[in-house]
């Protein structure tokens, strides 16, 4: 029964779906062809920060799981992206114990910028649960996502540091090429394997289009080939409304909501996050 041997496991609205797709064309690592399975947190207790609205699928078995990695072939690893495994510690004890020695790949936006991305997401989604006034959201999940340090603490309790791997969106967006070579590395793969000069992706895209509403068309989404679905994301990109930019007042307010955590992120991952610049 084939299993992961890796997992992007977050954060939300911080590039995971980039890094799903840019692992997809290395011929030593497979990838599930669903992205957000989602298996760990739907077989665990239920964290604050769950997105109570995200599908899931709690029926599923672990040989239903692992069918999503019955096409691998000959590849050295074998993963899958849930970007909301970072938030429940309960996700972290199953994965564990389950595959012990899987390898964790995470990737952190600035917390601000990744919470009011998230909020942007769910308002623009309908959810009635979000409040109105983005200033009265502090304690909601979309804000409550981005305490990196609260979220991430659990995995270095559960898991050995070199199983697990950071990156920082706001530095591998500007060095694609260098950050893959990282990943490569810690995966134990052709870290001189290259991407073709034509695939590009667009973080902060969603990685696959919105057809939640649509039950056939969710249905369809894993059975989409890749350039399907990303030539879609691509015209989504370009149909989709200018988002506003936070004031500096409001931007402010929420650096508060972080600054505390942030100092503690920089040493749980002993590195210098100031690039995160005054909202650190």
């Amino acid at each position: 029964m084939p299993l992961p041997n890796y997992i992007i496991f977050g954060a939300v609205k911080s590039g995971t779906g980039a890094l799903h797709q840019y692992l997809s064309h290395h011929p030593e690592i497979f990838v599930s062809p669903l992205k957000e399975p989602r298996f760990f947190v739907d077989h665990a207790s239920k964290s604050i920060h769950d997105d109570k609205a995200a599908h899931h699928s709690s029926d599923i078995s672990l040989e239903d799981y692992s069918q999503h990695f019955d096409k691998v072939t000959n590849e050295k690893a074998i993963g899958e992206s849930s970007s909301n495994y970072i938030y429940s510690r309960r996700a972290a004890q199953r994965i564990k114990e389950v595959i012990p020695h899987v390898r964790l790949i995470a990737t952190l936006r600035n917390p601000v910028d990744r919470a009011y991305a998230h909020y942007q997401m769910l308002k623009k989604s309908g959810q009635k649960a979000v409040s109105a006034d983005l200033m009265d959201g502090r304690s909601e999940g979309w804000a409550t996502c981005s305490l990196f340090f609260e979220n991430l603490q659990p995995y270095y309790e559960i898991f050995r540091r070199d199983q697990i791997k950071i990156l920082i969106f706001e530095e591998w967006v500007v060095n694609t090429a260098n950050a893959l070579k990282e990943i490569y590395r810690f995966l134990d793969v052709d870290d001189q394997f290259q991407l073709a000069p034509h695939i590009q992706y667009r973080p902060g895209v969603a990685t696959w289009p919105v057809v939640r509403k649509v039950d056939w068309l969710q249905k369809l989404k894993p059975y989409l080939p890749t350039r399907v679905l990303m030539t879609l994301n691509a015209i989504k990109a370009n149909v989709t409304p200018e988002r506003h930019q936070l004031s500096p007042e409001v931007r402010r307010e929420m650096a508060g909501w972080y600054h505390d955590d942030i100092l503690k992120l920089q040493d749980l991952l002993q590195r210098d996050l100031s690039i995160w610049g005054n909202d650190v």
